[in-house]
C-alpha cells in the first residue's frame, strides 16, 4: 500500500494542478491510518526517487510535438496539431515506427 501510494502522490505532484495534489494526511487516510506521516516522507525520499536517482522528467511523444508545433506558423494551426497528435498515438502501437 505504502509503495502504491507514494508512487501515485509523486506522480500527481509531477502532472496534477497544485491544488488537486493529495495531502500527506489524505495517503495516510487511504492506507486506514496504517502508517505514519514520516512514513510517507522516508519512503518518497530514500525509497523511491533515491531507487530512479531523481530521474523523473523524461520527454514524451506529446512534449516532442508539441515543441515541433510551436516552430512554425502553419503548424501551430489547432488542426494541423490534430492531426499530427492523431498520427503520433496511432504510430506508437507499431514496433517499427517506435
Amino acid at each position: 500500500k505504502l509503495v502504491g501510494c507514494i508512487a501515485f502522490w509523486i506522480a500527481a505532484k509531477f502532472k496534477d494542478i497544485k491544488e488537486r495534489v493529495p495531502s500527506i494526511k489524505d495517503l495516510v487516510q487511504m492506507c486506514h491510518d496504517a502508517y505514519e506521516e514520516s512514513a510517507f516522507r522516508q519512503m518518497e525520499g530514500h525509497g523511491i526517487l533515491s531507487t530512479i536517482q531523481w530521474m523523473l522528467g523524461h520527454p514524451t511523444a506529446e512534449t516532442w510535438l508539441r515543441i515541433l508545433c510551436s516552430c512554425g506558423p502553419r503548424i501551430e494551426e489547432p488542426k494541423v496539431q490534430h492531426i499530427a497528435c492523431f498520427l503520433m498515438e496511432t504510430t506508437l502501437f507499431y514496433c517499427d515506427f517506435v
